[in-house]
């Protein structure tokens, strides 16, 4: 949608899709009623929120996604998690206050949040994504096995370098 500041994670199997309402300054405005799923400008204040889809693929055979809802799952939408929480508690602390607020608040969003798959990647090649490894192992053989096949197929800065995604 226009009215979205968003981006998108994809791979062959699924994706992983970030979204927040961009900010009335930057000639956006929220989709309507109050909601806690968007920020909204009242009084000069913010209100933090965002929401996070997975979407997987048709055609995948119930072990591809089972592995690939973990994997968009704990090794993104996790990891984003915890960036909002931070820029969350950067609202809480005041640090979007003041004229150059939105601004900052901009930033965060690019520098936490968007176009960061490769870091993501990187984390789980590093084998420092412990939910997903864990999640993987709590499967079985099977799964353990793949996730470590899997990780081979990013570069040690997390670019996809070959297999399957």
């Amino acid at each position: 949608m226009e009215n979205e500041q968003q981006y998108e994670k994809v791979g062959k199997q699924g994706s992983t899709f970030t979204s927040t309402i961009k900010f009335p300054k930057s000639g956006f405005s929220s989709l309507g009623k109050e909601s806690d799923l968007f920020f909204h400008q009242n009084d000069g204040e913010y209100k933090s929120s965002a929401y996070e889809e997975i979407m997987l693929y048709s055609g995948l055979s119930p072990e591809d996604a089972i592995f690939t809802l973990g994997h968009e799952a704990l090794i993104h939408a996790d990891e984003d998690a915890n960036n909002l929480n931070e820029i969350d508690n950067n609202l809480t602390a005041g640090k979007y206050k003041g004229k150059d607020g939105i601004n900052i608040l901009e930033q965060d969003y690019r520098n936490l949040l968007f176009s960061k798959g490769n870091r993501d990647h990187k984390n789980y090649r590093n084998g420092n994504v412990t939910k997903f490894k864990n999640y993987s192992k709590e499967l079985g053989k099977k799964y353990s096995d793949k996730y470590e096949e899997d990780k081979k197929n990013y570069d040690s800065n997390g670019y996809f370098i070959g297999g399957h995604q």
